[in-house]
């Protein structure tokens, strides 16, 4: 004999055992998840009493990255200061048993711009380079007109600058600040135009800087690059040429019979101003994103890089090699 609503109830107690199952299951993983809020609360609140501190934020560690820690310091610490700062967010932190996290230190501004940023390891005070740096991220950005963004870790670090107009002004006070290691990458950006470089920034660097930033962006030219983006390494310069066609052009017609001529005045004045003794150079074309052409003044021609095999490769090391050797093609 059939119960009534027994299809219902057989179907209710199963939904109440899997919800059980469920709620069960996932319990672990909230409870730590409030535990870990909790922690960041109680850290930045132990923070947030730290003398020389203006603001702090504090996110809790995941499953897939470590916490983070922003601390906005007070206008004008000095660099002994600043390092009494990180020394007691570290001890707070190891209080709460917080010890998994990057601490990011935010400078205040008064010149109309972004905070300037050091990203460190919460030890940094105890590390041997502390002071200098702080000391250098200090006056960096002081002395740059653009946004320094200083990441250090013990075996690497980057220097991003972003900047408005100002990208030459910024090297030329980089390179004699004098600050660089051989685990040093400096990034510049101004605008679409990009410079990066390892290492310690110098003289041949800011005159081949100069050189690409007068020359391949030059209203002059019937094809210029705007948006280049030039790197200096030890042994290497690469300069890339994402070329600005005006009206915007399929890549299908984008051929050699119809911009061979106005490329080809961009590639001279290119490799003219990268003609520095010293290094091997690099140019390479881009069109809507693809590398199509490829040169390099030392080692084997590079051919086969346009997806559509338009020409564009080999073109570019015929009139490349001959401007390097001083024959206008």
């Amino acid at each position: 004999m059939a119960i009534p609503g027994g299809g219902r109830a057989r179907r209710s107690v199963l939904a109440l055992a899997l919800s059980t199952a469920l709620a069960a299951a996932l319990m672990p993983a909230l409870t730590s998840c409030s535990a870990g809020i909790d922690q960041a609360q109680s850290v930045q609140t132990r923070i947030g009493r730290i003398p020389g501190i203006d603001a702090t934020r504090v996110s809790p560690p995941s499953d897939a990255r470590g916490g983070t820690v922003t601390v906005d310091l007070d206008q004008g610490l000095s660099v002994a200061e600043v390092l009494a700062v990180v020394g007691a967010v570290a001890r707070a932190a190891e209080t709460e048993d917080y010890t998994d996290y990057r601490l990011t230190l935010r400078e205040g501004s008064d010149r109309g711009r972004d905070r300037s940023t050091l990203v460190v390891d919460g030890d940094l005070a105890e590390g041997r380079r502390a002071d200098a740096v702080v000391t250098q991220w200090r006056r960096l950005d002081s002395a740059l007109l653009g946004t320094v963004a200083f990441t250090h870790q013990a075996d690497a670090e980057t220097i991003d600058v972003t900047t408005s107009g100002g990208l030459l002004h910024d090297v030329v006070e980089a390179a004699r600040i004098g600050y660089g290691t051989a685990t040093t990458t400096w990034r510049f950006a101004d605008g679409g135009s990009t410079y990066v470089d390892d290492g310690r920034l110098g003289p041949r660097d800011v005159l081949l800087l100069e050189r690409v930033q007068r020359t391949v962006a030059s209203p002059s030219l019937p094809l210029a690059a705007p948006d280049w983006r030039l790197g200096t390494h030890d042994t290497q310069v690469l300069l890339d040429l994402p070329l600005d066609v005006a009206d915007q052009v399929d890549p299908a017609a984008f051929t050699l019979r119809t911009f061979a001529r106005p490329a080809r005045l961009l590639v001279e004045a290119a490799v003219d101003a990268l003609d520095v003794p010293g290094r091997d150079l690099v140019v390479r074309l881009l069109d809507d994103g693809d590398v199509v052409g490829w040169w390099r003044s030392v080692g084997p021609v590079v051919r086969g890089r346009d997806p559509l095999h338009r020409g564009w490769d080999a073109w570019l090391a015929t009139v490349a090699g001959r401007a390097l050797a001083g024959d206008p093609s």
